[in-house]
């Protein structure tokens, strides 16, 4: 175990530790296997940054594998869907503009020398001032705190709008990388939603936020959930299609971006 697996183990009780695995293929993969006292359940994801099966304490080695067993060919399905993506075009290197994907379009971050680090507008394009004395990691959180910021903008508008349609509202609201998730509504009513969100198109985000929003209502995907996501927005089918078709690309390139931080 790693000096800082140890040091999360001793702070939050999370447990790692890598399993090898044979794919229907006959290809072996390793996954990485947490054991966090907050989990309720079994559970397995896959992304860019490879497969995880996350275990409440306690559980036994027999029903680990009965469940991998289970899962082996949804597993090879996604597997080879992240595997199989093209490379992303959002990698971020020095002294180059950067291509990124924002609310559903294609804007151009121009590489500029500037004293403040900074991501900012004029008139026709966006622009990334970087200062000489900058590193490539301190780039890279601006740029999150820029996808931050534009995302919690979005939320700025959408909230008012739909809250006063529900009894409670969200105890607090996040806006992080998910590996596997779109968003999630914790049983304290945290509402946590993927950063990623930002790069769809809008009404795709939209969708994203009323769906955990209902979960307020119905802790459930049942029939009476839907009801209460269409009644707020009738074309949520057309956005989750969206999501199913573009999703795994949009975490892609915000790993790639992303992921020296």
């Amino acid at each position: 175990m790693s000096t800082a697996a140890r040091r999360l183990t001793r702070r939050t009780g999370v447990q790692k530790q890598t399993r090898a695995l044979r794919l229907p293929d006959g290809r072996d993969i390793e996954l990485v296997q947490v054991i966090d006292p907050r989990a309720v359940r079994v559970k397995l994801s896959v992304s860019e940054r490879g497969a995880r099966l996350t275990l409440p304490p306690g559980t036994s080695e027999t029903m680990v594998r009965q469940f991998l067993e289970q899962h082996r060919g949804w597993l090879l399905t996604q597997w080879c869907k992240h595997q199989s993506a093209p490379p992303s075009d959002a990698a971020l290197r020095w002294g180059q503009d950067l291509s990124l994907p924002l609310r559903g379009e294609t804007i151009i971050l121009r590489w500029q020398p500037g004293l403040h680090l900074a991501v900012q507008r004029d008139e026709a394009d966006w622009q990334l001032l970087v200062p000489h004395a900058a590193t490539l990691a301190r780039v890279q959180k601006v740029i999150a705190e820029f996808l931050h910021a534009e995302a919690r903008a979005d939320l700025g508008r959408w909230l008012p709008h739909y809250l006063p349609g529900f009894v409670h509202a969200p105890s607090q609201v996040r806006i992080r990388p998910l590996s596997s998730l779109w968003g999630s509504l914790s049983g304290r009513n945290g509402l946590s939603l993927d950063l990623s969100l930002i790069l769809a198109p809008p009404r795709v985000y939209e969708y994203v936020l009323v769906h955990e929003l209902c979960h307020l209502v119905q802790r459930n995907h049942s029939p009476a959930f839907w009801h209460e996501v269409g009644q707020r927005l009738p074309d949520w089918r057309l956005q989750r299609q969206w999501l199913r078709t573009h999703g795994a690309g949009l975490k892609r390139q915000l790993g790639v971006l992303l992921e020296a931080l």
